[in-house]
């Protein structure tokens, strides 16, 4: 995929806006009447890559376009079910914190000790 950066005009770039917009960003109205990638997109898709934990730009490039895709997805806007590759997003995210774990020492994914073994460190790491 071809960048997508301030100047570029047409439905890519509406789509674009319509994404950020639901997430919250803000877009001048002018820009999205006139469908165009100026200022005010620039500025809510370097904000997006941001809270996204993204390399700094203003353009959407494959990576960041693939998170702005993902970041639309809420609970029960797909069938979730086992495939590969494995799907990803918004709406796997909440339904892996809502999972119920079991067993003591398993922490909830995207929380602080999530990395970490229940019984330390992995044996060949081990000072035994």
């Amino acid at each position: 995929m071809d960048p997508i950066r301030e100047g570029a005009t047409g439905a890519a770039v509406e789509d674009i806006q319509e994404r950020l917009a639901s997430l919250g960003y803000e877009i001048d109205a002018a820009e999205r009447d006139a469908k165009s990638f100026g200022s005010s997109t620039t500025s809510a898709v370097a904000r997006f890559r941001i809270d996204h934990n993204m390399p700094l730009g203003g353009e959407i490039d494959s990576a960041t376009w693939i998170e702005l895709v993902d970041a639309g997805y809420e609970m029960g806007d797909r069938t979730l079910y086992l495939r590969l590759p494995n799907l990803h997003g918004n709406d796997v995210r909440g339904r892996l914190l809502r999972r119920p774990h079991r067993g003591r020492g398993q922490a909830v994914p995207g929380e602080p000790g999530h990395a970490r073994r229940r019984h330390g460190l992995p044996r060949h790491l081990r000072r035994d």
